[in-house]
């Protein structure tokens, strides 16, 4: 995004009256449009040989760069469009978007929030084009923190993340009703959890790898009860109640 101060290489031809007067090499200022030998290329306004003012920078890969540029550099609100079609848009220095800013990927999906050099970073809200919300902290591009996940179905988790995934503790509730309150380990229920059934009802135990760990212990309207998990369904006194 940012290219040296440089005199032109290829010789300027001046005519006049049709008759070659005078070759010589010349530094950019004002309005030019440049390409270097790699194929990058700068189209805008240039002070003694810097890029400098309003212009556009195409790197050498096709990534394309719109904005205020001094000595240069790209700074301050600016627009890159990458050569795959995702959009950037936002405050940006030599690293790339810093800062509050916003992107919009070329399927539909969104993202608006805080960046660091180009990455999601800080507090965002990232919208899938099926519907899918994530309202939170980001780290190094990826779900990191405390956030909250709307599913289009109607389910929702609020809680912990790590590397993109539900890890710590959180709530889960389920569009049918039924909720999950516990530890998490990469997107699975995992630790001390307990089941909220529709009806009230509360199963407290033990879950490794989104399975209910041996009897656990129930309790609803003051009465006490067991249940377990059996091929994939809750069993609680004469009740089954299928578990997501």
């Amino acid at each position: 995004m940012k290219r040296r101060a440089f005199v032109i290489s290829a010789l300027l031809l001046i005519f006049s009256g049709g008759s070659a007067l005078l070759y010589r090499e010349y530094t950019p200022h004002g309005f030019h449009e440049v390409e270097w030998e790699d194929g990058s290329k700068y189209k805008g306004e240039w002070r003694f040989g810097n890029m400098h003012g309003n212009g556009a920078y195409w790197t050498e890969k096709g990534n394309k760069i719109e904005g205020i540029f001094e000595h240069g550099k790209i700074k301050g609100i600016a627009r890159l469009t990458g050569r795959n079609g995702d959009v950037l848009k936002g405050n940006f220095n030599e690293d790339g978007l810093n800062g509050k800013g916003e992107k919009i990927y070329k399927n539909g999906d969104s993202y608006e929030g805080y960046f660091l050099n180009n990455e999601k970073h800080g507090i965002g809200t990232f919208i899938w084009s099926n519907g899918d919300r994530y309202e939170g902290e980001f780290q190094n591009g990826l779900r990191e923190g405390k956030g909250t996940y709307m599913f289009s179905k109607g389910n929702r988790y609020e809680g912990h993340w790590k590397n993109g995934k539900m890890h710590g503790v959180g709530i889960f509730w389920f569009s049918d009703g039924n909720k999950y309150v516990g530890e998490w380990r990469n997107d699975l229920k995992h630790g001390r959890g307990a089941w909220t059934f529709t009806d009230g009802a509360i199963c407290e135990g033990e879950w490794r790898d989104n399975k209910l760990m041996g009897v656990a212990k129930g309790r609803v309207n003051f009465s006490e009860f067991e249940c377990i998990e059996t091929d994939g369904r809750i069993i609680r006194s004469d009740k089954i109640y299928p578990i997501r």
